[in-house]
């Protein structure tokens, strides 16, 4: 009740009640504030249906300014909405009131959707949201509120399958949204569309303003025309071209790229610059493994063994590392370093039967070229 206002049920309250009725007809010639106070007095006795109609009447005057009409407007969404609970009556409203006064994303969702509904409601939020994308002008504006309305579809009500939609019409309207390409890159990589994913992560290359952000989706997609593509040049094209002076540590993805390729010289000198970098000594060996390997697939077999003999200094446990040494000194003809490189394998082997099957062959080495090695021999395991 309004303050003074006569005790409800008396004689006094039904006399004021019909003098506001009777004031109704006289509403055109009071003052704005007179006006304020009729509606007021109005809704405090839940006289819903005759205050909408003044507020409508007021509506039509060409006297009000835009912030008394947008004023008007909301007082009479509340009444649809939480008066007379009309709800397609607010949404008409609500309708009207945006296209009039070509309101911006923000005061719709201050004064209308937060004021009005309460910050809770979403479900009405997003049926709200719905309606006014149809009549917002400015395109700007219209992908605010629809990614408002995706928020809320995908994080508040849960409604995954009900979102992409929404993400299709923003992209209609602003094809480098960095919002919705994200999810319809996730969309098309949970699908294993990944033509598809990698067409979406090239334009957000394009919309990133953040040369991280950058680096990060051009990994991103070379990995996909890496491993889910099969296309190792086009990985190599992108890595090189976005990822060369990455935070990221993006070489990995370089190194199997080539490898792939048989780009074994360029191979071998980004092996070079990753361990110019390399910060930890199993770091280091990972590297100097597989620059060895590289150089065996070359033929390279005395440099070969040299990175790997270097190898052992930092991996000295790893049979990998001992079965590429032995292949390179096999390539190289280097018996004593086969034998010697038999004794080690010995040593780190877990398996019993295996490190028999080893001190045999080293032995037969030993015996077989005692004092004369040949200048080529073959070997067989």
């Amino acid at each position: 009740m309004l303050p003074n206002s006569p005790s409800p049920g008396s004689q006094a309250e039904v006399d004021k009640l019909i003098g506001l009725v009777r004031s109704i007809p006289s509403f055109s010639r009071m003052s704005q504030d007179e006006q304020d106070d009729l509606v007021d007095e109005l809704l405090d006795y839940e006289c819903y249906a005759q205050a909408s109609r003044l507020l409508e009447w007021r509506l039509q005057s060409l006297d009000q300014g835009a912030n008394q009409r947008l004023s008007d407007f909301c007082r009479l969404m509340d009444i649809q909405c939480n008066g007379l609970e009309d709800f397609a009556g607010f949404l008409a409203v609500a309708k009207r009131c945006v296209h009039t006064l070509a309101l911006p994303f923000s005061t719709i969702r201050l004064q209308i959707v937060d004021a009005i509904l309460g910050p809770e409601n979403f479900a009405s939020h997003a049926a709200l949201l719905r309606a006014l994308s149809s009549v917002v002008a400015d395109r700007a504006q219209r992908v605010l509120l629809l990614s408002r309305l995706a928020l809320i579809t995908e994080k508040k009500l849960f409604g995954e399958g009900e979102v992409e939609p929404i993400f299709k019409e923003i992209l209609g309207l602003d094809p480098l949204n960095i919002r919705a390409l994200r999810f319809y890159r996730m969309w098309h990589i949970q699908g294993g569309e990944w033509r598809s994913a990698a067409g979406h992560l090239q334009t957000l290359i394009k919309a990133y303003r953040n040369p991280h952000e950058q680096q990060r989706a051009a990994h991103e997609l070379a990995q996909i025309y890496l491993y889910s593509l099969n296309q190792p040049e086009k990985a190599r094209q992108i890595l090189l071209a976005h990822c060369s002076d990455s935070h990221l540590d993006t070489r990995q993805t370089l190194v199997e790229a080539l490898e792939r390729l048989g780009s074994y010289d360029e191979l071998l000198d980004c092996l070079d610059d990753m361990r110019e970098r390399s910060h930890t000594p199993q770091e280091t060996a990972s590297i100097i493994l597989k620059r060895g390997q590289t150089l065996l697939k070359l033929e390279r077999y005395e440099e070969a063994e040299r990175s790997l003999l270097e190898c052992l200094n930092h991996d000295s446990a790893n049979l990998l590392v001992h079965e590429a040494l032995l292949s390179a000194q096999i390539g190289a003809h280097h018996p004593r370093g086969i034998a010697e490189t038999l004794d080690r394998m010995v040593k780190v082997s877990a398996n019993e039967s295996n490190r028999q099957r080893l001190q045999g062959l080293a032995l037969s080495i030993r015996d077989l070229f005692k004092g004369h090695p040949p200048e080529r021999f073959e070997m067989t395991s």
